[in-house]
């Protein structure tokens, strides 16, 4: 299991099963039976995760390089891999937003309140 991670890893996830299989030297049904195995599916998405979130230096390098004139990369492709893979990465759609106001008497408590005979 381990070889063919890292066969993929070595390519970015970027190749098929067969290739991978083939660098890995695993044939390529015994993916097939690891993928219906309890867990592996699980463990396998924890690792493409833990692999791409470790790459997350390098997006950002490409957008402040964009940032400065240097453009060198897909600002949009960066923005798509800091929102999937990037935890602290947080666009207004992501951000939690406060909102205070005094709204006063609430629906509920009027109806409390004309219930009571006030």
């Amino acid at each position: 299991m381990r070889d063919l991670l890292n066969a993929w890893r070595e390519e970015d996830y970027a190749c098929s099963i067969s290739e991978a299989c083939r660098r890995a030297d695993v044939h390529r049904s015994m993916w097939y039976e690891w993928i219906h195995r309890p867990g592996f599916v699980g463990w396998w998405l924890a690792e493409a995760q833990a692999h791409f979130g470790g790459r997350i230096p390098e997006v950002y390098s490409v957008l402040f390089a964009a940032a400065s004139g240097d453009r060198r990369g897909d600002t949009s492709a960066a923005k798509l891999i800091l929102e999937r893979f990037d935890d602290m990465y947080a666009p207004r759609s992501r951000q939690e937003q406060k909102i205070e106001a005094d709204v006063g008497e609430s629906t509920l408590d009027r109806i409390m309140r004309l219930a009571d005979g006030e």
